[in-house]
């Protein structure tokens, strides 16, 4: 027997929604998703639905039937204006870093005495180590022989040995195979013991055995001239890292960037309901700044480019973290806005490559449409009927099955969403859930024969 998830008395959405239609839950162009079809194909499907699961489901309905509009109509949605809007968060991170690398490339550089003085004075450390590592997992004659082990390393190393002879030994995997190479450390990384005499070594020096809890440890602390380049290349990152914090700093302070006092709930209300925002537009602000605002829809486009566990995170976090969340996402677009004040743009590469990413997206949601075909054998006047089918087939195909289920790329979604007449209601959608369960109760009824 169908198992009834949810009662008639529960499946209420509460809103005023579009009123446009009380028979119709959604429409996108000339076409319409009726309550009817809609509660019958729901309850073609293995389980009952909770309401905002049925929302979701309404709400790709919409998605799906502009884009293969779109498809009927020719459009390959791979044009330089759509792959610009369709991918704004990989545009956006692209453009930033050409940004900034121009900046850097104007504003800093790393001369000798700098880098003399980040090597000798600096906070950071570059450091060669072997570890032989102990424990309960070995014997305790097995623990003295790994002992003398790794005195006998530090022996033959304190005597000029070759570190990348010796390196292999180490039971560190990262650093057996590049001449026991740690790389760049700096305080508050790493265990006390180890720390404290990695920073209290001179350059050229090499430590005795220290004890950690991970077992014994032989440390060197090479010369500036015997780091290869590593110690100007490491260092280098850190430094760009710390003038990029205090650009973003300076920035936000010139473009008098500010989160309202309400925007911690509005971020809260918007990551909980992104459909009704995004389907009512109600555009709440949660901060500004000189020559720009982000508002909840915005949010919830920045949301749709992180991953799914930082959703879930939105919910049980402070007002100072939601804060710092706005004040990165307008940070972001103020330097996207910079980098195109100065004619920064994605190099020809970059876009390829990104337009690449959106056509196999594209492809994956054709193929499990099972558009393509079709659409190619559909004489010109028929293309819209098409796309009418294919779009009820693939619904009642994902909504009965769950499987192969694909979703229109979200900042696509919002172009087509832009570029379109649609409409979402929430009576009808409330209809369409009140109806479902009266489907399932009647067949439940049925099959238990009452």
């Amino acid at each position: 027997m169908r198992r009834l998830l949810i009662a008639v008395s529960a499946v209420a959405l509460v809103g005023c929604g579009d009123l446009f239609n009380r028979n119709v839950v959604a429409k996108a162009g000339a076409d319409e998703l009726s309550v009817e079809w809609f509660a019958t194909t729901l309850a073609d499907g293995e389980n009952m639905l909770q309401p905002t699961a049925v929302e979701r489901w309404a709400w790709l309905w919409v998605q799906y039937s502009l884009f293969l509009q779109r498809m009927a109509a020719g459009d390959s949605l791979v044009d330089t204006a759509t792959v610009l809007e369709a991918m704004w968060p990989e545009v956006l991170i692209g453009t930033v870093e050409n940004y900034y690398d121009r900046l850097v490339a104007e504003r800093m550089t790393v001369g000798p005495a700098q880098l003399d003085s980040a090597y000798n004075a600096g906070d950071h450390r570059l450091i060669d180590h072997i570890l032989i590592a102990t424990g309960m997992r070995y014997s305790r004659s097995e623990n003295e022989q790994r002992r003398r082990l790794a005195y006998a390393i530090q022996a033959r190393l304190a005597r000029g040995g070759s570190w990348e002879r010796e390196a292999p030994n180490s039971d560190d995997p990262s650093t057996q195979h590049v001449g026991g190479r740690l790389g760049l450390i700096t305080i508050g990384e790493m265990v006390p013991e180890f720390e404290q005499v990695a920073f209290e070594l001179e350059p050229g020096g090499i430590s005795e055995i220290v004890q950690t809890r991970f077992g014994y440890h032989v440390i060197s602390r090479p010369a500036l001239e015997d780091t290869g380049g590593d110690f100007e290349r490491l260092i280098t990152n850190v430094l760009v890292e710390r003038w990029k914090a205090d650009y973003l700093a300076d920035l936000s302070e010139r473009r008098n960037l500010r989160v309202l006092d309400e925007g911690p709930e509005i971020m809260r209300d918007a990551a909980d309901r992104p459909i009704r925002v995004l389907a009512l537009e109600p555009g709440q602000v949660i901060g500004t700044y000189e020559g720009g605002e982000l508002t909840d829809t915005d949010f919830i486009g920045w949301l749709a480019a992180l991953p799914s566990w930082e959703h879930m995170s939105i919910e049980g976090a402070g007002d100072e973290e939601l804060k710092e969340k706005a004040r990165l996402a307008m940070q972001n677009d103020i330097l996207f806005l910079e980098a195109k004040s100065v004619g920064t743009r994605l190099t020809d590469q970059q876009f390829e490559f990104i337009k690449g990413q959106l056509g196999r997206r594209l492809k994956t949601l054709r193929s499990a449409m099972r558009v393509d075909s079709v659409m190619a054998r559909a004489a010109p006047e028929d293309r819209d009927r098409v796309a009418k089918a294919v779009l009820d087939e693939y619904v009642t195909r994902v909504l009965t099955t769950h499987r192969n289920v694909q979703v229109v790329p979200p900042f696509l979604a919002r172009k087509l969403r832009a570029e379109s007449d649609w409409k979402f209601s929430y009576p009808g959608l409330n209809r369409a859930i009140r109806r479902m369960v009266e489907l399932n109760q009647g067949r439940a009824e049925e099959q238990s024969g009452g």
